[in-house]
């Protein structure tokens, strides 16, 4: 029972959950993006962050012009330095030197910060992430928690929230992190604690 207990609270949980549609056609999982948005993609296919079609088509764009806007034989900043007027877009992070114009950087640093509002499913998203992070802790604490929810895919965690209520897969959540918590502070508990009958010293 001791490794089940956080899983099997949360297995009778979802045994009961109403169910309600699955995930719609056309539905990408939990980088999905609402109605009117498309994955940008500047960065390659896993770029998901959710723009604009013509933000898209300017990534696009910017890639394909990309070797024609670095200052030949490089300059102060290597290779890839840029021809004067252009800037390094850094959309996907400091990594990303495509030259674009600085509007089109700014644009990219600004679709960066409202990407989260974008997602077509915010709540399902954030959810799985959480469930994620708190295996994570699981897993390195080696508290030994088991069960329906505590795993590493995001996905997985993202489509039992979409066939589930938001109160009781938020319940599951405050209930694994309640779990956890008791777990990590028995790491240092005296041993005869009784609220920790059920974690490894």
């Amino acid at each position: 029972m001791r490794r089940l207990l956080g899983g099997t609270f949360a297995a009778a949980v979802l045994i009961s959950l109403p169910l309600r549609c699955a995930l719609a056609v056309g539905d990408f999982g939990p980088d999905t993006c609402m109605d009117g948005f498309v994955w940008r993609e500047a960065c390659g296919p896993s770029d998901h962050v959710c723009v604009l079609p013509q933000v898209r088509q300017q990534a696009h764009s910017d890639n394909s012009q990309a070797p024609s806007r670095r200052q030949p034989g490089g300059g102060p900043f290597g290779p890839d330095t840029c021809k004067q007027g252009f800037v390094w877009r850094e959309a996907c992070g400091p990594g990303d030197h495509v030259c674009v114009t600085p509007d089109v950087r700014s644009q990219a640093a600004a679709d960066n910060r409202a990407a989260g509002q974008r997602l077509k499913h915010p709540f399902c998203q954030r959810l799985a992430q959480t469930i994620v992070a708190q295996q994570q802790v699981n897993f390195q604490n080696r508290c030994l928690l088991t069960g329906v929810t505590w795993q590493n895919s995001s996905d997985a965690n993202f489509r039992l929230c979409m066939n589930g209520s938001s109160v009781d897969m938020e319940r599951i959540v405050d209930g694994q992190s309640g779990m956890l918590q008791t777990c990590l502070f028995c790491k240092t508990a005296p041993p005869d604690d009784p609220r920790c009958v059920q974690f490894p010293h």
